[in-house]
């Protein structure tokens, strides 16, 4: 058994978990951290009514007169972080007979990390799924060349947006394999070659796609999950599938600015902004050193009017 005295927090190894970026992973990119004192607590909603004067008030008073009251409806939501942790040994005989550069406690750190975020993603997206009510399956998927109208699907999803919260959306996100079928498409290519100059032409690239549709950003993952039960044959499927989703993303998040959501993140615990915590200890039973990587979070819908999702735009 470990002997307790030896379990320490590393803070090499936090400032490695907190660094961690995978490229095929789009979570953290989609949904702000919000760092929070409390691991649960309220947080305010935001109030769709408020996004346009009401022209039915009163506004003038008479000489004397005190001016009119009005207020605003204020609703509250509630988060739980719970906490997301994963294990992994570095036996003896793997650190004594390993490369120098194969580092393995960094090694099963990042590993560690990589399975996290992916269970992060997997969360976000079925949270989504559920939590996102404007939606739409367009007859023509994009991968239609002939039929296919991107454009006309984005304004939808974009004016949508629009209209319900008062706020235009930024960001968009889909699948690699969405992006390569799109960013082929006729109607797309024509539309883009008019948004360079000579010295720049217009390319069809994710920065492209976004500045055509007054996008802050076009977010592009790659990520796989495996359903299959352990030890059975795998059953691997792509996180996001066919799903294109538009959003309105802060740049400054906070509890009373409106966003699709937010990653709530418990800090206090872990003494970490980003939440991330690496523990590591001795087991002289097992002859190896074990390595903890947790997390405490919650990632809620808080804002499900701020996006639009767009269903099965591949074939």
């Amino acid at each position: 058994m470990p002997n307790v005295a030896t379990v320490h927090q590393d803070a090499a190894l936090t400032n490695l978990a907190i660094g961690y970026a995978s490229g095929n992973l789009i979570s953290e990119r989609l949904y702000s951290d919000l760092p929070v004192n409390k691991r649960s607590d309220l947080y305010y909603i935001f109030d769709a009514a408020r996004r346009a004067v009401n022209s039915n008030e009163n506004v003038q008073r008479a000489p004397g007169a005190a001016a009119r009251e009005v207020d605003f409806a204020v609703t509250t939501g509630s988060y739980i972080c719970a906490d997301h942790a994963l294990k992994a040994i570095v036996p003896d005989e793997e650190k004594e007979n390993a490369d120098p550069v194969i580092r393995p406690m960094i090694d099963k750190t990042e590993f560690l990390v990589q399975q996290l975020l992916t269970n992060q993603e997997v969360a976000l997206a079925a949270a989504l799924v559920a939590g996102v009510t404007a939606t739409s399956d367009p007859t023509n998927e994009w991968d239609d060349y002939t039929n296919g109208d991107p454009a006309a699907d984005m304004l939808l999803a974009i004016n949508t947006i629009e209209d319900a919260i008062g706020i235009k959306p930024n960001v968009c996100a889909m699948d690699s394999k969405v992006w390569r079928a799109v960013k082929s498409h006729p109607d797309i290519l024509e539309r883009i070659k008019y948004t360079g100059t000579a010295a720049n032409p217009a390319v069809a690239s994710p920065q492209g796609f976004a500045e055509l549709f007054e996008l802050d950003e076009l977010i592009v993952g790659s990520a796989f999950k495996n359903t299959a039960i352990e030890g059975q044959t795998a059953n691997i499927s792509r996180i996001w599938g066919s799903d294109v989703y538009l959003s309105y993303r802060p740049p400054n998040p906070g509890l009373k600015i409106p966003a699709l959501g937010y990653r709530f993140v418990w800090r206090p615990f872990s003494g970490s902004l980003r939440g991330w915590m690496v523990r590591q200890w001795r087991d002289n039973e097992r002859r190896g050193d074990l390595v903890e990587v947790s997390k405490y979070y919650d990632q809620k819908v808080t804002l499900a009017a701020a996006a639009y999702r767009l269903q099965n735009r591949l074939t």
